[in-house]
Parts: C-alpha cells; sequence; structure tokens
C-alpha cells in the first residue's frame, strides 16, 4: 500500500472542518416524533392541509352528499402520512391497498381504527403540496413546481440540522411507475422506469 509523502501538505477540500453527526440545533429532539417534526414542521404540514382542503373544495360538486368530502385537517394529513409510513413498513409495494382494511383476520387492525378506506383514498387523490393555481406558470421554469417547496424545505432542513461524514454513499433506486411524468426514462435493460 502506498502511503502518501508526509511532508506535503493537506488540501483543503481534505481537511473536515465540522464533526458529522447530529448539528446543536437538532440534538434536542428526544422523540421519533420531535425528530420527525424538525424536517416536517407544523408550517409545512399547514399548508399541505391548506392545499389539499382547495382540492377538495373541487371534488365536492362531483359528490351527492356534502358530508362525503369533508375538509381535513393537520391531525388526519398526520394520519394518512403515518399510515402511508407504516404500509412502506409491511412492505406493501405488491399488496392491494384494500387489503390492509380487511376484516377477515388478514388486514391491519390500526388502518381500519385511525380512518375508512374511502377517506383515505380521497386525501390520497386529494392530497397537494402547491397551489395548483399557479403551478402551470411555474411549471414552465420548474418541472418539480409541485412538490418544490416541500423539497427545497427538507434539503435545507436536512443541511441545518445535520452535518455529513467524508464516507457518504448515495445509491439509486428503481421503481415502476406507469404514471405521467414528463422527465421519467424507460430502462429497457432494467424493465423499470427510474423516478
Amino acid at each position: 500500500m502506498h502511503q502518501p509523502p508526509k511532508n506535503t501538505r493537506t488540501r483543503s477540500h481534505n481537511i473536515i472542518r465540522q464533526l458529522p453527526g447530529v448539528k446543536k440545533n437538532a440534538q434536542n429532539a428526544k422523540t421519533i416524533e420531535d425528530a420527525w417534526t424538525l424536517f416536517f414542521p407544523v408550517n409545512m404540514l399547514e399548508q399541505i392541509v391548506k392545499y389539499t382542503n382547495k382540492r377538495l373544495d373541487k371534488f365536492r360538486s362531483s359528490y351527492a352528499r356534502e358530508r362525503d368530502v369533508l375538509p381535513t385537517n393537520l391531525i388526519e394529513i398526520k394520519s394518512v402520512i403515518g399510515l402511508l409510513y407504516l404500509a412502506g413498513v409491511k412492505k406493501s409495494a405488491h399488496i392491494n391497498l384494500d387489503e390492509f382494511w380487511h376484516t377477515d383476520g388478514t388486514g391491519i387492525e390500526l388502518f381500519r381504527l385511525v380512518m375508512s378506506l374511502r377517506r383515505f383514498r380521497l386525501l390520497l387523490r386529494a392530497l397537494r403540496f402547491d397551489d395548483s393555481d399557479t403551478r402551470e406558470d411555474r411549471k414552465k421554469l420548474d418541472k418539480l413546481a409541485p412538490i418544490r417547496e416541500v423539497f427545497d424545505g427538507f434539503i435545507d432542513r436536512s443541511k441545518n440540522y445535520y452535518n455529513l461524514s467524508s464516507n457518504v454513499t448515495i445509491d439509486e433506486m428503481l421503481e415502476s411507475f406507469r404514471g405521467r411524468c414528463s422527465f421519467r426514462q424507460y430502462m429497457p435493460n432494467q424493465g423499470l422506469e427510474p423516478l
């Protein structure tokens, strides 16, 4: 193994100026919810509630009963996100959504206790992260316009709360996707399209 000469100066980009790990302003997070709230603060979730309710208002005219499309709130949006996390933990990529709500003993009781399948589906359809009225103008300049505010906020908070070490690996993951997306790419060797 070749050792670098000891009498040379270390290049500036190889000098670690901050210790890796959690920064001081994030060390007060003692619970899982505290840590989660650092990256998804209440004001961001309130924006999601606002834009989702705006979308629900547009759905309301196509429903016979107004009570079928009630506005959502912060607790309900957190519940939807929590159920999505739980579905991921249960490896739901190949499970039909209906199966989580089954009452024959094969479903997961927590899903039924949190909300009905009908409400969950409605909220997933209505879930919005930006103002749809101004989206088209923003999409001309930015293909990530529908999620830009949430995405940039998450990146900024990640930088504010954690210092990376010199040994960081970024891995890619291919996901099957059949929706509309202007920057997706078909990869015949993989059989999947990256997100």
